[in-house]
This record gives structure tokens, sequence and C-alpha cells, in this order.
């Protein structure tokens, strides 16, 4: 999962996900930017699926919450601060 913030927080650092499987919500994961001295997190949260999710919640910094519908079979999702979903950018593998 990868959010996209405002221009002045384009990652989404400080923002809450969780998953939705059916009738509940997976863990929580936070977004950080960095946590040490010349530390860098990845833009990119990785959440485990124990099974399909249905949907995503996150709690922006500032409080507002939006609930985003999860694609059928979607592997990688972005998601902008009104809930906008966008195709997610598959990693080049020739490397």
């Amino acid at each position: 999962m990868r959010l996209t913030g405002p221009p002045g927080n384009p990652m989404g650092a400080g923002a809450m996900m969780r998953l939705k499987f059916g009738p509940r919500f997976g863990p929580a994961r936070e977004v950080h930017a960095g946590s040490g001295y010349w530390s860098q997190d990845s833009s990119i949260q990785v959440l485990g699926m124990p099974e399909p999710p249905t949907q995503l919640w996150v709690r922006w910094p500032g409080g507002s919450t939006i609930i985003t519908d999860v694609p059928a079979g979607a592997r990688a999702v972005t998601v902008d601060r009104k809930g906008a979903l966008a195709p997610a950018v598959a990693a080049d593998s020739s490397r």
C-alpha cells in the first residue's frame, strides 16, 4: 500500500492504515519518514493478508479518515487523501 499525501507530506508520513478482511480489521501500520540519524523509511507499506482484503482504512495526520474499497485481486494500491485509487507502479523485474 502506498499513500499520496499533500504537497508538504507527499508520502503521508504520520498516517495510520489498516486493511479490512470481511467484518474485521487487520493490524494498524503507521507511515514513518525515518526513525534515526540518516535513516529513511520506504513509502510503500507491506501489510500481511491472511485473506483477500475488502477495504483500506486510513487516518491521515490531522485526524481525517477515509475507507476505500480494495479492488478484487489487487496486490498493490496507491490511495490519495480523498480515497481515490491510482494504479500501483510495478517494480522493474528486468534488473
